[in-house]
């Protein structure tokens, strides 16, 4: 029961305070609880808690909503949103006529359709919670009228749950500032690498002056082409021609120039240089500075990519193909080559016949040189150009003025230089800090350069030098200039600077020649201050590799070297390779996405393992296939060598094909690792399984560990490999293991073990039993080793069996043996894992970062609820996330401690009505599940964590009853002989137990992730026979609060589950409580759920006997076991069908066996025995004697009996015996005690119509035998003298041609040992026939005067549809199912029906009133 506490405080209280009613909901407790609570003590209305504002419902809204006086965790979230305007709340609170009104307007449409069904389902909720209070409210009255001690309130217990709450609310607030805190920390962490990744190519220089170096490298490259530049002719200026009108050629801006270009001798297209052209054209200077001003009216602005202007300006080389495609790399080469091969002209010429602009105006074009242009540009067209028009080269548009003379101020501007270089590759410039000399690092990663833009840099590079060069996504760049590169920049003998970081990360050309050069600059004096060095996508050639790897070992300023995707995996002696780099200085080393061997990683974690200088370590997606066993990723042979410490930082093995296995290596190596705080695991398939382990790893006091990666690692399963079934579960370690220790997983799993038994402060001798090693002799360890690592053979195979059983029995000291619900509570404190309170605030931030990520939030909800323990202010910071609130609180309630106070307290978390109906949904497993009362059928989904907890908490259950079983030295009577409670286990629709699986028991199942569970169990806990039972006016309560109850009859026996363990019946109430259920399969579940709480379990067979299908009863038998449901002290007229193949068949078989030996052998009749073929064997000779000994029973085959004994051959204190032995009932009654039954159906129609004459003629049974036996008889009646009783007593009820017959099989039923006399014993049989009549009859008047009252007629008018009078026994049936009583009728019926006419009249109805009890 949710809220007991609430029926537990019954004061009065005159007046309250509105704090004190939000406190009574809040608590939820009745507004009567709260006398003693003042204003003060809650503060006043207007606190800033959201949850103490909300406002409740007082009285009369309760009454209009439908539960005045009932309380629950829905009715309490409803009262709690009075003043939200949600449809299904205002449906909820709402009168009857504003309701119907809702419901036709929302039934015409989809979704109101949808809400209607949504009503329904909450109002059935509140139904079940308001049949669950009603019940609870009667049972609280009932036992504290007992004076139980358990029902007892203290009386400042409201003051304890106020000392709670403020505590809450003082522990929430720190949690959530720190946890805030330690959040705000982690995204400066995270912006501060980030920056500083992006600023470290300009740390040593400020970048707010960036505009401005742009401005000055383009004002030195445009130096005196702009308008209104003065242009002395130096050797610093360029000149810039003009085009011809007619797009042919280039002319000078002046006409002068023209001409005196034209009064030259030699041609001026045959000038090649600056220099010449200025010893030819000395007079060029005085006119080019006369003229100055007039030319730059003319002068035309520099191209866009130059300028960064607006591309639909009117630029003349702009003009061509602005809108068209690019030219494709074989045109662009073969054009460059035709221009490169041709001489020079005496101008540069654009594209021919074709004007520059269009504000040149229009070229002045002869008709005869249409046709000519028109045929050129269809050949254009057909060699791909399609009137493309492409920038001219730069050394076409821009000729220098200068060429070898130079100032020395121009050749030291590392801009000149790039300028000069750009112009001899023809490369369009691009500036940056390099270049403009503001920088020493070469900062060209990702920019996708080609082999001319590396060479423009060599220039810049060679005379300034260089200290970072970043070359990162260079897939372009060959290896000879790559090479190039490094030999005229970098390995300059005496440049001022030496290089500290190079990135040729992905320049996949770089091969010979410039891993020659790496090597070199490693092993010089150039490369001595190298502190950063990435070849990854580089594939390393064998010739370099080892001379590569030497001077890294001896190198003694690299700290990083990445060798990612580098085939360093399949290198010939990667092993050595490996030796030498790490044994160097190297603190961080990255050799991901390289496919490495078993060996070669085991030996790198021995060498990561020893090397105190490696700090940070990348191996993802290292793992190479592995042919014995390609589903063990050859990662765990390197995880597994950490174990003994490391000093790593960072560890990154993302993509290493790492499943559950992996991951129990991971917390066994890192467990005492306090450097690691880093670990990337991402895109490894853990599923659930080894999220857990990762998780409790992040959450142990000695881990390092703060921050885990564990992105898409949410898939992954359980699945039968080459490992087996060997899984390790961490709430439930127990069990049978076989390992091979020649592999990593089972070293660690049993690692693992020993340190599970050192948490609990046993030593591997307590914890291990049952060992066998081969080969040899195998010894426990008795202490860890120096390191605090546990010894473990690398060799072997080792079977152990795994127990933890000394140290639950330690902390359930004290506790009571059947309280399953301490027992429980106190093996999750034991077994469950408690985060660490340093660790707490890396394990919330952990779920914080994964917002956004709802596979991986999900995965990490499922593992939590499955392994750890919370608070609910700890699960409450959880909640973040508004849209998956329900989601979280549901799948971790069953991780709370603390009790009801906390399962309210994360409850009124959800504020939302679609997440709290989606929460209850989800835990509905777990709210139902009563671990006092924990019998019957549970259908569970394993991918659900509440359900999944409950699983869990069976098997615990079942582990922890068989244990007591064994140490008791009980009879084992389960299903296949292991002790366990469990039976007709199925998992995915599947028998769990068989050869198909390979498990012989429950308690050697690993409890999976997914697919579905179900089980029956069975508790072994019995009730005490001297308990107290619930008294007459109570339980008539109790039957009428489940009759007038709104809800169906499955929600019924699933409240009447949840309060099972406060109720005790005798037979005769729980025949009456059968009598509530219509149907066959309701009654089956009413009588499994409370049939431990039956005190008399010797009188069982008067509610045995409401079952009138054999197939009843063998449903029954199936479900709680042949051994517990079975007939101990009253087994006449009872008939089996037992299935040898089942260990509890034969067991119960074999209990006749020795009964029929003890009473008389012939008490078994009827009996056959099928072969599993079919064929049947009467068993002619009778039951084999051999049977009698259990050991030698056969083990297939169906054997069918009826068991019958006579009274005087009866053995009770046997049958008393075996109750004992085998039922494991605690009765002590003598054989009067016993009520003797019979069911009406085990007699003949014949013997029923004598019964009922006699009784109608006799009172008692005593007197109707001495009218048989006469005066002086001789206390027997032989076949003649009950004929002739028959006649002196003038019975016509059997009048007729077959009287006489009718006679003798009335006889021989009375006479069940065929010796042809009836004793007075065997003849009073008749009063257990009689009480199952009277029985009937006194019930039926008990349900009749709860629903009609006293008065018949009332009745009868119910009954008698057509008004005719008369009650068919047809209309009979029908009729009382139609009222609602669904108990045995037939022998009322017939009892009444006195003059066998087969219809009733009104004055034969009346014979009931005897019947009536006075009381009633």
């Amino acid at each position: 029961m949710y809220f007991w506490f609430l029926a537990q405080v019954r004061r009065a209280s005159p007046q309250r305070g509105p704090a004190q009613w939000r406190f009574a909901r809040g608590l939820k407790m009745e507004p009567e609880e709260v006398d003693e609570l003042d204003e003060e003590s809650f503060g006043s209305d207007s606190s800033s808690d959201a949850e103490s504002v909300q406002p409740i419902i007082p009285p009369s809204r309760r009454f209009e909503a439908g539960f005045q006086g009932a309380d629950g965790i829905f009715i309490d979230f409803v009262c709690r949103m009075t003043k939200s305007r949600h449809p299904l709340l205002v449906m909820l609170l709402g009168d009857a006529k504003s309701r119907q009104q809702m419901a036709r307007r929302a039934s015409r449409s989809v979704a109101g359709g949808k809400m209607l069904r949504s009503y329904k389902d909450a109002k059935d909720l509140i139904n079940f919670e308001r049949l669950e209070w009603n019940l609870m409210d009667l049972l609280t009255s009932f036992w504290k009228k007992q004076k139980h001690p358990g029902w007892l309130t203290r009386p400042d217990a409201l003051q304890q749950i106020v000392r709670r709450i403020r505590m809450h609310q003082r522990m929430e607030l720190c949690v959530q500032s720190e946890l805030g805190e330690y959040i705000v920390e982690l995204e400066k962490q995270k912006t501060q690498v980030l920056q500083q990744a992006m600023v470290a190519k300009h740390e040593e220089n400020d970048t707010s002056d960036e505009p401005s170096r742009r401005q000055g490298f383009w004002h030195t490259f445009h130096r005196g082409t702009r308008k209104g530049d003065w242009r002395p002719v130096t050797p610093a200026k360029t000149e810039l021609y003009l085009p011809t009108l007619d797009g042919r050629g280039w002319v000078p801006p002046r006409a002068s120039i023209s001409q005196a270009v034209q009064k030259e001798t030699k041609p001026l297209s045959s000038v090649k240089s600056a220099p010449e052209l200025r010893k030819r054209l000395p007079f060029l200077t005085h006119a080019l500075q006369a003229s100055s001003e007039d030319r730059d009216q003319n002068r035309f602005t520099p191209p866009d990519s130059m300028r960064r202007c607006h591309p639909d300006r009117k630029m003349w080389w702009f003009q061509s193909g602005y809108e068209e495609r690019r030219l494709s790399v074989e045109q662009r080469e073969e054009v460059m080559s035709s221009k490169r091969s041709s001489a020079l002209p005496s101008l540069p010429t654009l594209v021919k016949h074709r004007c520059p602009m269009s504000h040149f105006g229009e070229c002045p074009v002869e008709p005869a040189e249409v046709e000519e242009r028109t045929v050129r540009q269809r050949k254009n067209n057909s060699r791909g150009f399609r009137g493309h028009h492409h920038l001219p080269p730069i050394e076409d548009a821009v000729v220098p003025v200068y060429g070898d003379s130079e100032d020395l101020d121009d050749a030291i501007s590392p801009t000149k230089q790039y300028i000069h270089a750009c112009q001899r590759e023809q490369v369009v410039p691009v500036p940056s800090s390099f270049v403009t000399g503001h920088s020493k690092k070469v900062d060209a990663g990702g920019k996708t350069l080609v082999d001319s833009d590396l060479l423009t840099l060599c220039a810049v590079g060679r005379s300034t030098g260089v200290e970072e060069v970043d070359f990162s996504g260079g897939k372009l760049l060959s290896d000879f200039v790559l090479g190039t590169f490094l030999e005229d920049v970098l390995l300059v003998p005496h440049t001022p600077l030496r290089i500290q970081r190079l990135s040729l990360k992905d320049c996949r050309n770089a091969s010979s020649r410039a891993q020659a050069s790496v090597v070199q600059l490693l092993q010089g004096d150039c490369g001595s201050k190298l502190r950063f060095l990435d070849l990854s996508g580089i594939c390393l050639s064998m010739r370099h590799l080892d001379s590569f790897c030497g001077a890294v070992e001896k190198h003694q300023s690299l700290q990083t070297l990445k060798l990612c995707n580098t085939g360093l995996g399949g290198a010939i002696d990667v092993i050595r390779c490996l030796q030498r780099i790490l044994g160097g200085r190297i603190q961080v080393l990255d050799v991901g996405w390289n496919c490495f061997t078993a060996p070669e990683l085991k030996f790198l974690g021995e060498l990561a393992s020893k090397n105190h200088n490696l700090q940070q370590l990348g191996l993802a997606n290292c793992a190479a296939s592995s042919q014995k066993n390609s589903s063990i990723s050859p990662c765990v042979f390197f995880i597994e060598e950490l174990v003994h410490g490391v000093s790593l930082r960072s560890l990154d093995i993302a993509m290493n094909r790492l499943d559950f296995r992996g991951a129990l290596v991971i917390e066994d190596a890192l467990e005492q690792s306090r450097q690691l705080t880093t670990l990337n695991v991402a895109h490894n398939p853990l599923g659930i399984m080894g999220l857990r382990s990762l998780l409790r790893l992040l959450a142990r006091e000695k881990s390092g560990l703060v921050s885990i990666d564990m992105e898409n690692c949410f898939t992954g399963e359980l699945m039968l490999s080459v490992e087996g079934i060997q899984v390790f579960t961490y709430t439930d370690p127990g069990g049978r293991y076989n390992l091979d220790l020649d592999r990593p997983y089972h070293r660690s799993l049993l690692r693992t073990l020993y340190k599970v038994g050192e948490n609990l402060q046993l030593k591997p001798a307590d914890t291990c039993y049952d060992i066998s090693y081969a080969p040899g002799q195998f010894t426990l360890p008795s202490l860890p080793g120096p390191t605090g690592v546990w010894p473990v053979p690398t060799s072997g195979r080792l079977d152990l069996s795994f127990s933890i059983e000394k140290a639950i029995q330690r902390a359930v000291k004290g506790v009571a043996e059947e309280n399953f619900g301490k027992v429980l509570a106190k093996y999750n404190e034991v077994m469950r894992f408690t985060p660490h309170f340093r660790k707490l605030i890396p394990l919330l931030a952990q779920w914080r970062l994964l917002e956004g990520h709802e596979q991986e939030q999900l995965a990490m909800l499922s593992a939590l609820g499955r392994d750890f323990v919370f608070t609910a202010t700890h699960l409450r910071q959880l909640c973040n996330c508004k849209s998956m609130v329900g989601t979280v609180v549901a799948r971790l309630l069953p991780t709370l401690v603390g009790g009801k106070f906390s399962l309210n307290m994360a409850i009124r978390k959800v504020d939302n009505m679609s997440e709290f109906i989606k929460m209850l949904t989800l835990c509905k497993e777990y709210l139902l599940f009563n671990p006092e009362s924990p019998t019957g059928h549970y259908k569970l989904d394993l991918s659900n964590t509440p359900s999944a907890y409950v699983a869990q908490a069976l098997a615990l259950l079942d582990r922890w009853e068989s244990g007591l079983a064994k140490r008791k030295d009980l009879v084992d009577i389960s299903e296949n002989g292991d002790y366990s409670c469990v039976r007709n286990c199925m998992y995915a629709h599947e028998p769990l137990l068989g050869a198909q699986t390979g498990l012989q028991s429950f308690d050697q199942w690993v409890i999976p992730e997914k697919e579905t569970l179900e089980l029956d169990y069975v508790t072994n806990q019995r009730p005490d026979c001297h308990g107290a039972v619930l008294d007459d006016a109570s339980f008539k309560k109790f039957l009428t609060i489940l009759q007038q109850a709104e809800c169906d009859g499955s929600t019924q026996i699933k409240v009447t589950r949840n309060l099972a363990h406060y109720i005790n019946l005798t037979s005769m109430q729980m025949r009456q409580l059968l009598g509530v259920y219509q149907y066959s399969e309701l009654r089956e579940e009413a009588l499994i759920t409370t049939f431990f709480r039956i005190i008399d379990i010797h009188n069982e067979k008067i509610f045995r006997v409401r079952y009138e299908e054999q197939s009843e009863l063998d449903r029954l038998r199936a479900r709680l076991g042949y051994c517990t449901f079975f007939t101990y002290v009253q087994p006449e007229q009872v008939t089996y069908d037992f299935d040898f193949a089942k260990y509890d068949q034969r067991l119960a078989a074999n209990i006749f066996f020795s009964l029929a030996n003890a009473e008389k052998r012939d008490n078994i009749a009827n009996f056959r025995y099928t072969l599993p073929d079919g064929t049947i064997d009467k068993l002619e000779l009778g039951v084999p004697r051999s049977w009698d000994q259990f050991a030698r029973m056969p083990k297939e085959g169906i054997f069918h009996f009826t068991y019958k004994c006579s009274p005087q051959d009866r053995k009770f204190a046997l049958r008393k015996s075996l109750l004992l032995q085998y039922g494991k009932w605690k009765v002590d009654v003598a054989e009067s005690e016993v009520t003797w039954w019979a069911a009406a159906n085990e007699a003949p129609e014949d013997v029923l119509e004598f019964l009922f004459w006699l009784r109608a003629k006799f009172q008692d049974t005593n007197k109707a035998f001495e009218a048989f036996d006469g005066v002086d008889g001789n206390g027997v009646l032989g076949l003649r003298e009950f004929e002739e009783g028959m006649r002196l007593l003038k019975c016509r009820k059997f009048k007729g041609k077959d009287e006489k017959q009718r006679w003798t099989d009335i006889f021989r039923f009375l006479d069940p040992s065929g010796e042809g006399q009836v004793s007075k014993d065997e003849f009073l049989t008749l009063d257990t026939f009689w009480a199952e009549v009277e029985f009937s009859i006194r019930e039926f008047m008990d349900w009749a005067n709860r629903i009609f009252g006293k008065d018949l007629k009332r009745l009868w008018k119910a009954l008698d549809e057509d008004g005719g009078g008369s009650i068919q026994r047809d209309e009979w049936e029908s009729s009382l199912d139609k009222v609602g009583y669904f108990g045995p009728s037939g022998p009322i019926f017939s009892f009444i029906d006195d003059d066998d006419g087969g219809e009733i009249s009104w004055t034969e109805f009346q014979m009931l009133k005897r019947f009536q009890r006075t009381d009633a």
